[in-house]
């Protein structure tokens, strides 16, 4: 069962393309955990930092159980025909806590975005000035607001928030320059 997951702009979490209710999240830190776990796919943090982001000054065993009961509610909104103690397709358990599975069947648009926008720098497409216009246009469509806004200013989420709003800037300026070039160029051909 395919996931398509919205990180800039509003959060969204599509499961065989039916959103998940805030019902099916049981609560806000369900959502928190798996927008941390996302955030931090490649990198995923040990249990302890997971415990002070999520529950600071709570004392550990009690942030502990309710990192277990995180997790677990996490799965069943996840995969809700997942049978109990099954390993689940899309959340980890490593030595040093939980972490996303990278080669779950997901799509992230905020990996698409940093996909287009190395295309589209390094411009693959050669003299092809419409297929690059593409890759542009389609990169900056996917950035539809910043990376999980509302979150912005967490711990957790701000270091990705701005290396993604720098990507944009960056894809924002590449593009004018471009259109720039190939308007010169094509003034030039048919001049």
């Amino acid at each position: 069962m395919p996931l398509t997951i919205t990180t800039l702009g509003e959060f969204r979490l599509l499961r065989d393309d039916e959103e998940l209710s805030p019902a099916a999240w049981k609560n806000q830190k369900n959502r928190h955990l798996c927008q941390l776990l996302l955030t931090h796919r490649r990198n995923p943090p040990h249990r302890e930092q997971l415990l002070e982001w999520l529950w600071p000054g709570l004392p550990p065993a009690s942030a502990d159980r309710s990192l277990r009961v995180a997790i677990s509610q996490l799965r069943r909104a996840l995969e809700p025909d997942l049978p109990p103690r099954a390993d689940s397709a899309f959340l980890l358990i490593t030595p040093s806590g939980y972490a996303w599975n990278p080669h779950a069947d997901y799509t992230l648009d905020a990996d698409r975005f940093d996909h287009l926008c190395s295309e589209f720098a390094v411009n693959p497409t050669g003299d092809d000035p419409y297929s690059r216009l593409a890759l542009g246009e389609e990169a900056k469509a996917l950035y539809r607001g910043d990376f999980l806004a509302e979150e912005a200013y967490t711990d957790w989420a701000s270091a990705e928030w701005e290396r993604l709003r720098e990507t944009n800037f960056a894809l924002l300026n590449r593009r004018g320059r471009y259109y720039n070039l190939y308007t010169m160029q094509w003034a030039a051909e048919t001049g």
